[in-house]
């Protein structure tokens, strides 16, 4: 075409040529709503095709990996672990350990009352 002069916008279909989209947008886009509010013609509605299973390897999920739970068992019943206490290697005092150990630990002082009601019977 560039050898014998010609020019390329003669051989493009109107379709896709600037002044036919420039026409089709100048009033804008008017939404709609949703498919209720859609224009229904005498065409038939259309229906989508069954999705057959596809040839391959099947994917595994982790909810086919899960332990399948027995008849009586409870599905949300979990298990609790009970953890080991840690004790000092200095005192030997349970909830610490030796890295968190102080020579001189803060004293905790409990004040209790006691409350005395009376009644009359």
């Amino acid at each position: 075409m560039l050898s014998k002069g010609l020019k390329a916008q003669d051989y493009v279909v109107h379709w896709f040529q600037t002044s036919t989209w420039k026409r089709t947008y100048a009033v804008g886009i008017v939404p709609l709503r949703g498919a209720n509010f859609w224009p229904v013609g005498p065409e038939p509605s259309i229906i989508e095709p069954e999705i057959s299973d596809q040839p391959g390897c099947k994917k595994v999920t982790k909810a086919d990996k899960k332990r399948k739970r027995g008849v009586n068992e409870s599905p949300s019943k979990k298990e609790k672990f009970l953890k080991r206490i840690m004790h000092c290697g200095i005192c030997g005092a349970p909830n610490h350990n030796s890295r968190f150990h102080k020579k001189n630990p803060k004293k905790v002082c409990f004040f209790v009352f006691s409350f005395f009601f009376v009644y009359d019977v």
